[in-house]
């Protein structure tokens, strides 16, 4: 067996990310796992299913994510944060999503989201860039998910 369902604490912790600067609240018994992109915030359960997978060299893919945090370095220090997001992941152009100007962390950011069929539940996306404009940072997750809820209100850069 590959890990038990374990509700979100209602007690936070705090996520920190000392390379680009920033942290936000993720319920204390979730788990962070640094993948290549950037990292994954993971309910417990989430997480053992993940480490048997990998463990076990398992095929498949893995239930929903919590919180993923997607970093990627910015190249073009001119180009505008809708174009940093397309470069980053050029297939959010193609979808046509709905993506709306805004402000997080005290930063131009651009809100956007996207049903995901196969969960059946909408996807949503908070892209900013770091004050050294050296990181694109995208935050995303379930809509509906008090996970994501909890990032977001509580993110800040260092």
């Amino acid at each position: 067996q590959c890990g038990t369902l374990e509700h979100p604490s209602n007690t936070s912790r705090t996520y920190e990310n000392e390379e680009v600067c920033f942290s936000f609240l993720i319920p204390e018994n979730y788990r962070a796992m640094g993948t290549r992109q950037g990292v994954l915030i993971l309910e417990p359960a989430t997480f053992d299913y993940v480490q048997c997978v990998i463990q076990n060299n398992l095929p498949g893919e893995g239930p929903p994510v919590s919180v993923s945090v997607y970093l990627e370095p910015v190249t073009s220090t001119g180009a505008s944060l809708r174009s940093l997001v397309f470069q980053a992941q050029p297939w959010l152009e193609r979808e046509g999503f709905d993506f709306r100007d805004t402000t997080f962390a005290g930063r131009p950011a651009l809100a956007f989201s996207q049903l995901n069929r196969l969960y059946d539940e909408t996807t949503k996306y908070m892209a900013v860039v770091s004050p050294d404009r050296r990181t694109l940072i995208m935050l995303v997750g379930p809509q509906d998910g008090n996970e994501l809820e909890r990032a977001l209100s509580s993110f800040a850069f260092e």
